[in-house]
């Protein structure tokens, strides 16, 4: 399926497992349920695409478009969305990202209230007017991310690196931080 041209198909619940999608073009596809697992899928174009329940686990998407995609609750455990992968506008509410290298990634505007970033490297993501609300965040790599005016209210940030990070406008209320290494490389108490 490399390079192919799948524009507004419907592949809710397919099997993709280890699929080769590299460069396919599924401009607002469905794909919801769908089985993804080890599927490569870089640079292929997803914008305005459903993958609600999809199984992403150890994919890769860098440099994938997945500008106003819908993700809710989608695994995307280990997956890596490097190199500049845009997401902007996106929605992965309650996803699993644990573990993922997004670094580089653009998440502007994104929606990721509830999402499991454990462990994440988002080294330089952008992150910008994004919602993180009650985000799980431990132990993930933000160094030098974009986070300014993003909501990251009731996050847990415990063990996170956040040196270098752009936390202005950032609303950091009730943020769980302790543990966590500041912008100035200070570590909270």
């Amino acid at each position: 399926l490399y390079s192919s041209v799948l524009i507004n198909i419907n592949l809710q619940g397919a099997n993709l497992e280890s699929a080769d999608l590299r460069k396919a073009n599924l401009i607002k596809s469905i794909l919801a349920q769908a089985n993804l697992k080890n599927a490569d899928l870089r640079g292929t174009n997803l914008k305005k695409s459903s993958l609600q329940d999809a199984n992403l686990e150890n994919s890769l998407l860098d440099s994938a478009n997945l500008q106003e995609v819908d993700l809710t609750d989608a695994n995307l455990k280990s997956a890596k969305l490097r190199q500049s992968t845009l997401l902007v506008n996106s929605t992965l509410t309650g996803a699993n990202l644990e573990g993922s290298d997004m670094e580089e990634a653009k998440l502007t505007n994104a929606k990721l209230d509830g999402v499991n970033l454990q462990v994440a490297n988002a080294k330089e993501a952008d992150f910008s007017h994004a919602s993180l609300t009650k985000a799980d965040l431990r132990g993930a790599s933000l160094q030098r991310a974009n986070l300014q005016n993003a909501n990251l209210t009731g996050a847990d940030l415990r063990g996170a690196n956040l040196q270098g990070a752009i936390l202005e406008g950032t609303n950091l209320t009730d943020v769980n931080l302790t543990g966590t290494t500041m912008p100035n490389g200070t570590t909270h108490n």
